[in-house]
């Protein structure tokens, strides 16, 4: 199953479960069903769709914009495996792969966790 890991700072503040057939609503108001509570993100910033072909990642016509592993995205993105999707100034890793412990979650950990990253391994 699909996982969404929110951060900010590189500590993770929470995780989501991405179940087919729904949609994952981000944004700062009440009533989505990923609150991001930061004055960067828009009210209903971005959506996730959880599509049999895949997930599809797409921006709400956000004040500050969405972006996928740096890169801005317009109208939608199919997400991979890894992805790193930008939203205000937190970020989501979008996995697929269920190895938490990759992006700094290890089995029974609390989210206070942080992850190191190697940046010259992430600018290749």
């Amino acid at each position: 199953m699909a996982k969404l890991i929110l951060k900010h700072n590189l500590q993770v503040i929470a995780t989501h479960e991405l179940v087919e057939g729904t949609t994952v609503n981000i944004g700062r108001k009440e009533g989505n069903d990923l609150m991001v509570e930061h004055l960067t993100v828009s009210g209903t910033h971005a959506k996730i769709d959880a599509l049999n072909e895949g997930y599809l990642l797409s921006d709400l016509r956000s004040k500050n914009g969405t972006t996928v592993n740096g890169k801005r995205i317009e109208g939608s993105h199919w997400l991979a495996d890894g992805d790193i999707i930008g939203i205000g100034t937190h970020t989501l890793t979008f996995s697929v792969s269920g190895d938490e412990e990759a992006f700094g979650i290890a089995e029974g950990s609390s989210h206070d966790a942080t992850a190191v990253l190697d940046m010259d391994e992430l600018m290749k």
